[in-house]
Protein backbone atom coordinates (compact mmCIF):
# COMPACT_ATOMS: atom_id res chain seq x y z
CA UNK A 1 0.00 0.00 0.00
CA UNK A 2 1.24 3.22 -0.29
CA UNK A 3 1.84 5.87 2.00
CA UNK A 4 -0.16 9.47 1.43
CA UNK A 5 2.54 11.52 -0.18
CA UNK A 6 1.20 15.16 0.94
CA UNK A 7 2.83 18.26 0.43
CA UNK A 8 2.09 21.55 2.06
CA UNK A 9 1.90 25.28 0.55
CA UNK A 10 2.65 28.00 3.52
CA UNK A 11 4.45 30.52 3.75
CA UNK A 12 7.88 30.77 4.99
CA UNK A 13 6.85 30.94 8.98
CA UNK A 14 5.04 27.86 8.70
CA UNK A 15 7.52 26.31 7.05
CA UNK A 16 8.76 24.14 10.21
CA UNK A 17 4.96 23.87 11.34
CA UNK A 18 4.19 21.54 8.57
CA UNK A 19 7.20 19.67 8.42
CA UNK A 20 6.88 18.61 12.00
CA UNK A 21 3.19 17.49 11.69
CA UNK A 22 5.08 14.37 8.60
CA UNK A 23 4.49 17.04 5.21
CA UNK A 24 7.16 15.36 2.96
CA UNK A 25 8.03 18.28 1.13
CA UNK A 26 6.90 21.58 1.97
CA UNK A 27 7.26 25.03 0.10
CA UNK A 28 6.19 28.08 -0.77
CA UNK A 29 6.20 29.88 -4.41
CA UNK A 30 9.42 27.69 -5.21
CA UNK A 31 6.86 24.19 -5.09
CA UNK A 32 4.30 25.90 -6.97
CA UNK A 33 7.34 26.60 -9.49
CA UNK A 34 8.13 23.29 -9.03
CA UNK A 35 4.23 21.98 -9.77
CA UNK A 36 4.16 24.54 -13.15
CA UNK A 37 7.39 22.75 -14.27
CA UNK A 38 5.82 19.19 -13.82
CA UNK A 39 6.47 17.81 -10.78
CA UNK A 40 3.52 15.96 -10.01
CA UNK A 41 4.76 12.84 -6.62
CA UNK A 42 1.87 13.32 -4.53
CA UNK A 43 -1.11 12.74 -3.35
CA UNK A 44 -2.58 15.60 -1.82
CA UNK A 45 -1.47 19.29 -1.75
CA UNK A 46 -2.65 21.43 1.29
CA UNK A 47 -2.41 25.18 1.00
CA UNK A 48 -3.00 27.72 3.37
CA UNK A 49 -5.66 30.40 2.65
CA UNK A 50 -2.86 33.16 2.19
CA UNK A 51 -1.23 30.54 -0.57
CA UNK A 52 -4.61 30.53 -1.94
CA UNK A 53 -4.27 33.53 -4.92
CA UNK A 54 -0.86 31.72 -6.03
CA UNK A 55 -1.59 28.37 -5.74
CA UNK A 56 -4.97 29.22 -8.00
CA UNK A 57 -2.09 29.56 -11.16
CA UNK A 58 -2.16 25.50 -10.96
CA UNK A 59 -5.64 24.76 -11.73
CA UNK A 60 -5.55 23.98 -15.08
CA UNK A 61 -2.57 21.29 -14.08
CA UNK A 62 -3.73 20.25 -10.75
CA UNK A 63 -7.74 20.74 -11.47
CA UNK A 64 -8.51 17.66 -13.93
CA UNK A 65 -6.12 15.25 -11.75
CA UNK A 66 -8.25 16.29 -8.26
CA UNK A 67 -5.01 17.49 -6.55
CA UNK A 68 -5.79 20.95 -6.54
CA UNK A 69 -6.59 22.22 -2.87
CA UNK A 70 -10.47 23.05 -1.60
CA UNK A 71 -11.79 24.03 1.39
CA UNK A 72 -14.72 21.37 1.42
CA UNK A 73 -12.29 18.81 1.28
CA UNK A 74 -10.13 20.46 3.65
CA UNK A 75 -7.26 20.72 1.69
CA UNK A 76 -7.21 24.47 2.06
CA UNK A 77 -7.37 25.65 5.91
CA UNK A 78 -5.39 27.40 8.82
CA UNK A 79 -4.71 24.34 10.84
CA UNK A 80 -2.13 22.64 8.59
CA UNK A 81 -0.61 20.19 10.82
CA UNK A 82 -4.30 19.10 11.70
CA UNK A 83 -5.11 18.25 7.57
CA UNK A 84 -1.60 16.24 7.56
CA UNK A 85 -2.58 14.22 10.01
CA UNK A 86 -5.49 13.42 8.92
CA UNK A 87 -4.76 12.56 5.29
CA UNK A 88 -1.63 10.77 6.56
CA UNK A 89 -4.50 8.31 8.62
CA UNK A 90 -6.31 7.82 5.91
CA UNK A 91 -8.54 10.51 5.31
CA UNK A 92 -10.96 10.12 2.15
CA UNK A 93 -13.27 12.59 0.25
CA UNK A 94 -16.05 10.92 -1.25
CA UNK A 95 -18.92 13.28 -3.28
CA UNK A 96 -22.35 12.23 -4.27
CA UNK A 97 -23.67 12.98 -7.98
CA UNK A 98 -27.05 14.10 -8.59
CA UNK A 99 -28.50 10.73 -10.00
CA UNK A 100 -27.32 9.32 -6.26
CA UNK A 101 -23.83 7.51 -6.93
CA UNK A 102 -21.79 8.05 -4.41
CA UNK A 103 -18.02 7.95 -5.50
CA UNK A 104 -15.19 6.73 -3.17
CA UNK A 105 -11.65 6.16 -4.38
CA UNK A 106 -10.79 3.29 -2.74
CA UNK A 107 -7.17 2.89 -3.90
CA UNK A 108 -4.67 3.75 -7.09
CA UNK A 109 -3.89 1.41 -10.26
CA UNK A 110 -1.01 -0.23 -8.70
CA UNK A 111 -2.85 -1.38 -5.89
CA UNK A 112 -2.53 -5.15 -5.80
CA UNK A 113 -5.91 -6.68 -6.47
CA UNK A 114 -5.50 -7.74 -2.59
CA UNK A 115 -4.97 -4.53 -1.89
CA UNK A 116 -7.96 -2.97 -3.58
CA UNK A 117 -10.74 -5.73 -1.78
CA UNK A 118 -9.34 -4.70 1.31
CA UNK A 119 -10.25 -0.86 0.82
CA UNK A 120 -13.16 -1.65 -1.14
CA UNK A 121 -14.52 -3.69 1.68
CA UNK A 122 -13.41 -0.94 4.51
CA UNK A 123 -15.45 1.63 2.58
CA UNK A 124 -18.31 -0.40 2.13
CA UNK A 125 -18.22 -0.80 5.33
CA UNK A 126 -17.52 2.73 6.75
CA UNK A 127 -20.67 3.72 4.95
CA UNK A 128 -22.79 1.00 6.41
CA UNK A 129 -21.47 2.67 9.66
CA UNK A 130 -23.30 5.68 8.71
CA UNK A 131 -26.19 6.26 10.91
CA UNK A 132 -29.94 6.32 9.79
CA UNK A 133 -30.38 10.02 10.17
CA UNK A 134 -26.99 10.72 7.85
CA UNK A 135 -28.26 7.90 5.56
CA UNK A 136 -32.18 9.41 5.46
CA UNK A 137 -30.33 13.06 4.45
CA UNK A 138 -28.10 11.86 2.20
CA UNK A 139 -31.04 10.16 0.36
CA UNK A 140 -33.18 13.40 0.88
CA UNK A 141 -30.15 15.16 -1.34
CA UNK A 142 -30.85 12.29 -4.47
CA UNK A 143 -28.12 10.05 -2.60
CA UNK A 144 -29.18 6.09 -2.28
CA UNK A 145 -27.63 3.94 -0.62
Amino acid sequence: MDMVRGEASVKSEKFDEAKNAGADLVGGEDLIEQIKGGFMDFDKLIASPDMMPKVASLGKLLGPRGLMPNPKAGTVTTNIPQAIAEFKKGKVEYRADNTGIVHIPFGKADFSEEDLLVNLIAAVEQWGEKSSNEKQILEQMGTRR
